[in-house]
């Protein structure tokens, strides 16, 4: 009896231990699917866990936090600091040059300050009125809350 006992803590171990090792290279690698070729566990042995494992749900969303933390940073260095491109002339390195993401910028601003920096897309109606008979015609756009007479 003692033996199976035995057994049973090494498993829980073995899958502590792995799980741990799992969660370690999400918050590393910041792809599920890579960190789980690199601890060598299957997706859908960390989908069951998932399901459950109360604990391991809790870690696996902290690592997420991690990760998109890491995303956030890199893209702001981007941003800001610019990413070292090497240059060439006729087939030689001959230095580098500085290049800047705007595009990760404004996705950033985008996330911080969606209020202010969302894309504002309106829907724009028109309206033709005939009028009485000879009379010219009018039209009326609605731009959001706004009517203007052309």
């Amino acid at each position: 009896m003692a033996e199976k006992n035995t057994s049973a803590k090494k498993d829980t171990r073995s899958k502590r231990k792995k799980q741990l090792d799992f969660i370690s290279r999400l918050s590393e690698y910041v792809s599920v699917s890579r960190a789980c070729r690199m601890a060598k566990i299957p997706r859908a042995t960390i989908y069951r866990w998932l399901n459950n494992d109360v604990g391991f749900k809790g870690q696996y969303a902290e690592a997420c936090e991690e990760a998109l933390q890491r995303l956030e940073d890199e893209a702001v260095r981007r941003g800001f600091e610019g990413l070292a491109k090497p240059v060439y002339y006729q087939g030689k390195k001959i230095g580098t040059v500085k290049e800047f993401s705007d595009t990760l910028l404004m996705a950033l601003l985008k996330a911080k300050a969606p209020a202010k920096y969302r894309d504002r897309s309106k829907a724009i109606d028109v309206v033709v009125d005939a009028g009485e008979a000879g009379a010219t015609k009018n039209t009326v756009i609605k731009w959001g809350d706004k009517e203007i007479s052309i």
